[in-house]
């Protein structure tokens, strides 16, 4: 059996939680605060490639596996999310995510851009 690692789970959330983001922001354009609605499309969209096992995008997957930063970015990037109604369920997803990444990197795990032994 292979070895079990939260931050993978941590990244299946946050991925649920930007098809959330994504589905509320477009709920959210009818509601009276479309910033937060066009907001929430923006960071659902920005996020997702960033947490999909995607081998092209380098570098930029980095950041998501230092679990300390990508506990941080979902914590903080859901905050916003929280004052518009059809959006506060991402919000509380992206901080179970992030709470999951914290734990992570509590436990001592590092990402697989970080296990590579070239």
């Amino acid at each position: 059996m292979g070895k079990f690692k939260l931050g993978n789970w941590a990244a299946m959330i946050g991925m649920a939680a930007c098809w959330c983001l994504i589905a509320g922001g477009i709920i959210g354009l009818w509601y009276d605060r479309r910033y937060i609605a066009i907001y929430s499309i923006c960071v659902g969209g920005v996020l997702y490639p960033l947490l999909y096992p995607l081998s092209f995008l380098g570098p930029l997957k980095a950041i998501f596996h230092q679990y300390y930063v990508a506990a941080a970015l979902m914590g903080g990037l859901s905050v916003l999310c929280y004052f518009l109604v059809p959006t506060m369920l991402a919000a509380m997803v992206m901080d179970i995510s992030a709470i999951v990444f914290l734990i992570s990197a509590i436990k001592g795990e590092r990402g697989d851009f970080f296990d590579k032994q070239d």
